[in-house]
């Protein structure tokens, strides 16, 4: 199509006729939207089907004249909708505000066989029939505020696209006026300085502010609209106001009073919230201010007042099993919090989670258990808006593209099938080899389920689910599919990110071949991926990828009846430190931290042990500074099980040595889903120059 821009106004003789596009109004947001209806339409061979040879287009929002009699049902719509009608031959597409324009313009396409599956590589038809007689179509989206916090999605046409409107964190940063911002700077401690702990030592209460005493509310208010005033807030724009991210909180007298008295310790941060919320309201009633529910906060306090126009609140669900739905007997504590809030706040917002956090790469088949939840939020009224958070700092995770368009499409609709929109985006997306990549799909959650394991956001490579059965099965359906697509195609492309999931698994297990090793290396270079896990950079796998690991010979105390599970040093939690080559340990790998570092670097969640009582042992060694004379250093090691009352261990060791020694670390009883953790450090001391941590295992207690 060879069009010409008027102001508002495209003409042109097109590939099937004539037609012409005009925008309702000079609005900049609307010829924007009426070009790149433009664009598409000038790629495809339309016929129509019916006595018109030319087709008019009207694109227009709800307020427009020339729209007004076509956009009265949208009026009456509270969340984001548009309508696509056809009057004569004119097709008019309405949207009731700005991003619904453009949601409308991305339908219609659809509706002509385009898909646009990731940002860029979308599916557009050559030919396409319209038919004007049978166009007249209203949709409204089920939730308010849609957001798919994947790195990804941060590409805002390919956001608007998938019709999703949410902008949290640094997605904020660049102001685009299609979608609401929610701004995240509202922590305890960016409001209330610890500058103040001097002058005021009681505010401040194990690791959280005091939030029952009204002096640390005053403060943290007028610190928050003055955050909020430099980012020039317009009407529609959120607060998210969070506590610390600490499982601990704060126990002082006027804290338990409001504490006892509401039946739930988030009953002093709600106070808080309300003082900020008020602030906030009295210069900008149009911004609302979200608290969290999160960890120790999730219970709504018990016989609340009702909360303010200008406050909701945002529940986090990070302690379920991803693989089950929230209503589940493993989730449903988590799903009684969530109905615990309606009767404080009709506008509620669902923080959930499609990624591990320990993992990106790793398998992690939530697909049918988040479709579950949306239609169990779609019954939930209060419930307005959902918030997905996947790998957000880093592209090239586990589905990302599939998790953004399957789950936009059920944000918009929950009713949607779930099954049927994975296929399509399949047989778009891998092509010749989608079958086989359905089947792959398949596998892994029967390997989930078969092996009764858990998804959570931290979850081990140690899973069960993981096991080399399942590895080999799935690694022979990829190679299959492989062989169905042509070498160096698009489709190709596309498998090489699918099987980065099985060739992480192979390269942390050692069991990764040379083939393996070079996908795996194309894949991180192909996708410019920079980090692996939350904390976890991929020039770690670079080096890794030159390391030869060897199945690891079992710890001196397993005898050969013991029931036992070994944790290496690529399934534990890791800070400040790095996997490196250990000709010393059990597989050649270990986990190195230097010396005078305090942190907890080095840890092991119970969660990842399945419930019983269990003997907890690590194998360590210490490497001696080569600037110290001491023979012996202590304590050379801390170790504990942080919520087990287990703490502060301390070894002295030899320097002259350096070989791996097994520490007994102590006997728990592991609980479902336990929050306690096994963590070793450095002891902060010149002398020592690094700590290696070889494994950690578990031997079952009778």
């Amino acid at each position: 199509m060879n069009y010409l821009f008027v102001i508002i106004f495209f003409i042109g003789s097109s590939l099937f006729g004539k037609v012409s596009i005009q925008s309702s109004s000079n609005d900049v947001e609307t010829v924007r939207s009426s070009k790149i209806l433009s664009d598409y339409l000038n790629k495809i061979n339309i016929t129509v089907d019916g006595k018109y040879k030319e087709v008019n287009f009207v694109v227009g929002k709800l307020g427009d004249s020339v729209v007004k009699a076509l956009s009265m049902d949208l009026a009456k719509m509270k969340n984001d909708a548009y309508t696509i009608q056809t009057r004569n031959h004119t097709i008019y597409i309405i949207g009731n505000n700005d991003r619904s324009v453009r949601y409308g313009i991305y339908a219609f396409l659809e509706s002509l066989g385009c898909r646009f599956f990731t940002a860029d590589f979308e599916v557009i038809p050559k030919k396409a029939i319209l038919h004007l007689n049978t166009i007249e179509q209203i949709s409204e989206a089920r939730f308010h505020y849609r957001e798919i916090f994947i790195k990804e999605a941060d590409d805002d046409e390919y956001a608007i696209k998938n019709r999703l409107n949410g902008h949290l964190g640094h997605r904020t940063k660049d102001a685009n006026p299609l979608f609401i911002r929610t701004f995240n700077e509202f922590s305890p401690f960016n409001l209330v300085s610890k500058m103040y702990q001097k002058i005021f030592p009681d505010y401040f209460c194990n690791g959280q502010l005091d939030f029952s005493l009204h002096g640390t509310s005053k403060i943290a208010g007028y610190k928050a609209l003055d955050v909020l005033e430099k980012k020039n807030p317009v009407s529609g724009d959120q607060v998210y106001l969070s506590h610390e991210d600490v499982a601990s909180y704060c126990t002082s007298s006027s804290s338990n009073r409001l504490i006892r008295k509401y039946n739930s310790p988030s009953a002093p941060f709600v106070f808080y919230a309300q003082h900020i919320a008020k602030r906030i309201g009295e210069k900008y009633p149009d911004v609302k201010v979200f608290l969290e529910a999160y960890q120790w906060s999730r219970k709504a306090p018990k016989n609340y007042p009702k909360l303010s126009k200008n406050m909701g609140i945002f529940f986090s669900d990070i302690e379920a099993d991803f693989f089950k739905p929230l209503n589940s007997i493993d989730n449903i504590e988590i799903y009684k919090d969530l109905k615990s809030w309606k009767k404080v706040s009709n506008d509620i917002y669902v923080w959930h989670y499609i990624t591990n956090f320990s993992g990106y790469l790793q398998p992690f088949p939530d697909f049918h258990a988040t479709a579950k939840d949306m239609q169990l939020f779609d019954k939930m009224p209060f419930i307005r808006g959902i918030f997905l958070q996947g790998a957000y700092n880093s592209k090239g995770s586990e589905l990302a593209n599939m998790r953004i368009w399957v789950f936009s499409k059920l944000l918009w609709n929950p009713k949607l099938d779930v099954d049927s929109l994975i296929s399509e985006f399949c047989h778009g997306y891998y092509g010749a080899a989608a079958n086989d990549v359905l089947a792959y799909l398949k596998l892994l959650d029967k390997t989930v389920r078969e092996t009764n394991s858990k998804l959570f956001v931290k979850t081990s490579l140690n899973s069960p689910y993981l096991n080399n059965t399942f590895l080999h099965k799935a690694r022979q359906i990829l190679q299959n599919a492989q062989r169905k697509v042509l070498p160096n195609s698009i489709y190709e492309k596309h498998l090489l990110k699918l099987f980065s999931g099985i060739d992480y698994i192979m390269l942390m297990k050692g069991s990764i071949d040379e083939k393996g090793k070079i996908r795996f290396r194309k894949f991180l270079s192909s996708y410019k991926v920079s980090s692996y896990s939350e904390g976890g950079n991929t020039k770690e796998l670079v080096k890794m990828l030159k390391m030869d690991r060897c199945s690891p010979i079992p710890p001196t105390s397993i005898k050969a009846h013991d029931k036992w599970l070994d944790f290496q040093d690529f399934t534990l939690r890791l800070c400040c430190s790095e996997i490196v080559k250990d000709k010393n340990a059990s597989d050649f790998i270990a986990v190195r931290m230097k010396g005078n570092r305090s942190d907890w670097g080095i840890q092991l969640p119970l969660k990842e042990l399945p419930v019983g009582k269990w003997k907890i042992y690590a194998n360590v060694r210490v490497k001696k500074a080569n600037n110290s004379i001491a023979d012996k250093v202590y304590p050379a090691i801390f170790y504990g099980i942080y919520g087990k009352n287990i703490k502060d261990g301390k070894l002295l060791v030899s320097l002259s040595d350096e070989k791996f020694h097994e520490v007994f670390i102590g006997t728990v009883t592991v609980k479902h889903n336990d929050p306690a953790v096994v963590w070793i450090r450095p002891p902060n001391n010149k002398a020592v120059a690094y700590i290696y941590v070889d494994r950690i295992f578990a031997i079952e207690a009778n």
